[in-house]
C-alpha cells in the first residue's frame, strides 16, 4: 500500500515540525542532520551532554524516544555505552521508558497523565508532542543523569584503554587475549556501567580490557570521539 503525496508530504515535514514543536520551550534544541529517512532527532546542548528527542516513523506512526546523550553520532545499533535512555528504539518510548525507568504508573485510573507511546500526524497529535518532550526532560533527563554520573568512572577506564593504544580494535593479539563470550556483549549498554553485572568482578583489573574486546562493536563505530567522550565523562564525574 502506498503513501499519499499528502502523507508523503507530511512526512518530509515532520523534522521541521517537530523541531519548531520542541523549541517553543526550548530555543536551543537544534536537528541532527545525521538523522534521516524515518529517523528524526533534535538535540540540545546541556554542559558535556546533550538531551536527545528522537522519533522513528513506522507506516505513519511516530515513536518518541528520550536520551541523554554523550555522543551526537547515529549508528545502527540501539544500545549503547555511550547514552542513557533510548534514541530512535519503538520498543522504549517515553511511556515505555516512565514505566520501566522510573516505575511509574502509566495505565488505568492513577496513570502519569500526558504520556502516549505513539502518534499519528492528526488534530491534537502536537498537543501530545508537547507534553511528552515536556515530561521527559522533567523527569528523565534527572535520572539518566544521574546514571551517567555512576557510571563514568568504568567507562573511562575503557576508554582509557582505547585512547592510550590507537586501533586497539583491530589487533587480532588483542581481541584473541581478552574477547570473551559474554551474555551482555550484543545489548551492552549504560544501564550496565551505572549497575554492573556480578559477572563482571571475575576479570578485576583486567574488565576495560575485556569489555573493549569482547564488544568491539559497540566502541570502534565511535573511535574518533573518544577523547573528546573521555573528557565529558570526566566533567561528569567531577560535578557535585
Amino acid at each position: 500500500m502506498h503513501s499519499s503525496p499528502l502523507s508523503v508530504a507530511r512526512e518530509e515535514k515532520w523534522p521541521r515540525h517537530f523541531l519548531a514543536l520542541l523549541q517553543e520551550a526550548r530555543a536551543d534544541y537544534g536537528l541532527n542532520r545525521a538523522a534521516r529517512g524515518r529517523f528524526t532527532e533534535c538535540l540540545r546542548p546541556l554542559g558535556p551532554v546533550w538531551y536527545s528527542q528522537s522519533t522513528v516513523r513506522i507506516r505513519g506512526q511516530y515513536s518518541h524516544c528520550f536520551a541523554v546523550t554523550l555522543t551526537d553520532e547515529v549508528g545502527p545499533l540501539l544500545n549503547s555505552p555511550f547514552w542513557a535512555g533510548a534514541r530512535f528504539d519503538q520498543h522504549h518510548t517515553i511511556f515505555r521508558a516512565f514505566e520501566r525507568d522510573l516505575g511509574a504508573i502509566v495505565r488505568g485510573t492513577d496513570r502519569q497523565p500526558g504520556l502516549h507511546s505513539t502518534h499519528s500526524r492528526r488534530t491534537g497529535a502536537d498537543s501530545i508532542v508537547r507534553q511528552c518532550t515536556a515530561l521527559a526532560e522533567q523527569h528523565l533527563a534527572p535520572r539518566y543523569l544521574a546514571e551517567l554520573k555512576r557510571g563514568a568512572p568504568a567507562l573511562m577506564r575503557v576508554l582509557e584503554v582505547l585512547i592510550d593504544t590507537p586501533g586497539l580494535l583491530d589487533e587480532p593479539d588483542f581481541l584473541g587475549a581478552f574477547a570473551r563470550p559474554l551474555p551482555d556483549s550484543r545489548d551492552l549498554s549504560w544501564r550496565h556501567f551505572a549497575n554492573p553485572p556480578n559477572e563482571w568482578k571475575q576479570f578485576g583489573p583486567d574488565l576495560p580490557k575485556v569489555l573493549a574486546a569482547s564488544c568491539k562493536d559497540k566502541f570502534a563505530p565511535h573511535a574518533c570521539q573518544f577523547e573528546r567522550i573521555h573528557g565529558r565523562l570526566a566533567s561528569i564525574a567531577s560535578a557535585t
